[in-house]
């Protein structure tokens, strides 16, 4: 207590603020400032989110304007197509018939390549396809056909009903895709 009773009052309170103000300092660093940063980045989420719902048409063009992207390069992917290799340019179509028919539902019973004939620089392959559907989800095949391939010709094509106890029918169709030579 010695000690004490030698310090002046004016030092030893000087040493008590500090002291105080330390304690203050050490917890806004470790405790209070956490939770003002956590406070802040949860407003500014919050500003992003409004600015977000208010620019909702904007998004929905941009998405508009992505979708017509995304349509435009697979056109231009499938229009390269005529310069794959034979055997992979067949693979390839023969995939996408068959996720068209799975798609509407359709079971695709065969597909048969073979060769056409040359015209000008182009090399003929055609596919000898038979599937069986209902006469909508064939149409809606159809319709898909040529948004997924392309350019595709249909050569030939015969309809004839399965059974007469059933509304499925058969269609039998010849389909032409061309290779440059």
């Amino acid at each position: 207590m010695n000690a004490f009773s030698q310090i002046n009052k004016n030092i030893f309170l000087l040493l008590l603020v500090g002291a105080l103000l330390l304690m203050v300092a050490t917890s806004s660093v470790y405790a209070i400032w956490p939770q003002i940063k956590d406070i802040r980045s949860g407003f500014d989420a919050r500003n992003e989110l409004r600015e977000l719902v208010s620019n909702k048409d904007q998004l929905d063009e941009q998405h508009a304007k992505l979708a017509q992207e995304i349509v435009t390069m697979k056109r231009n992917l499938k229009g390269d197509m005529a310069n794959l290799p034979e055997k992979k340019m067949e693979a390839y179509i023969i995939g996408e018939l068959q996720n068209i028919s799975w798609n509407h539902e359709v079971s695709l019973i065969a597909v048969k390549p073979a060769k056409g004939s040359e015209i000008q620089m182009f090399q003929e392959i055609l596919f000898n396809i038979q599937l069986s559907g209902e006469y909508f989800d064939l149409y809606d095949w159809l319709l898909d056909l040529r948004d997924q391939l392309g350019f595709i010709v249909i050569k030939s094509i015969e309809l004839n009903t399965v059974n007469h106890n059933n509304t499925a029918l058969l269609m039998k169709l010849t389909i032409a895709s061309y290779k440059s030579l």
